[in-house]
């Protein structure tokens, strides 16, 4: 989705708002919070397999960051559903820092699209690492940016971007955010 898209849906999601909105577009917005959060637990347990089944089968994950020195954006991963779950099922057999991760998410920004179905989400996250002997630091901190689809059961992944201000990560961070 351009960015001239996105300003479209948030443009029409507004004017919905403004109208009154209805209970339905309320459901989906609450539908659309707890798959964000059960994410986010399901990534801290590592129960991976079950955070696949939220995305879509054509979802995609990036992360992405902001580099002052050379006044780009970064592209630091950027894989399909299918690559996104190979990456994650090996996860066990890398090497990785030892500790827990816990991910704490704030939605800040939901936008229903009702034509096309699809939802804008702009959370803030700040994942923090708890090594073996309890001491805790900020690993990463930036947002999601998720679009999602809500035709189905239940809403689905179509893209997750963590847009990172974090840009330094030690040995074996391979952990999605």
């Amino acid at each position: 989705m351009s960015m001239a898209d996105s300003r479209n849906v948030r443009s029409r999601a507004r004017r919905a708002a403004s109208a009154g909105g209805d209970r339905p577009a309320l459901d989906v917005e609450n539908n659309v919070r707890a798959v964000i959060h059960r994410s986010c637990l399901l990534l801290d347990e590592e129960r991976f397999d079950e955070y696949l089944a939220l995305w879509a089968p054509a979802g995609r994950y990036r992360i992405t960051s902001y580099s002052p020195d050379i006044r780009k954006d970064l592209v630091l991963l950027d894989l399909g559903r299918d690559d996104y779950g190979h990456l994650l099922s090996n996860i066990r057999n890398h090497e990785h820092m030892p500790g827990t991760f816990s991910r704490h998410l704030s939605v800040q920004l939901v936008e229903h699209d009702e034509e096309t179905g699809k939802v804008d989400v702009t959370s803030s996250i700040l994942v923090i690492h708890t090594d073996p002997e309890g001491v805790s630091r900020v690993f990463a901190a930036g947002r999601y940016l998720d679009v999602f689809e809500t035709g189905g059961n239940q809403p689905l992944i179509e893209l997750r971007e963590a847009r990172l201000t974090t840009r330094q990560f030690g040995p074996g961070s391979h952990i999605p955010i």
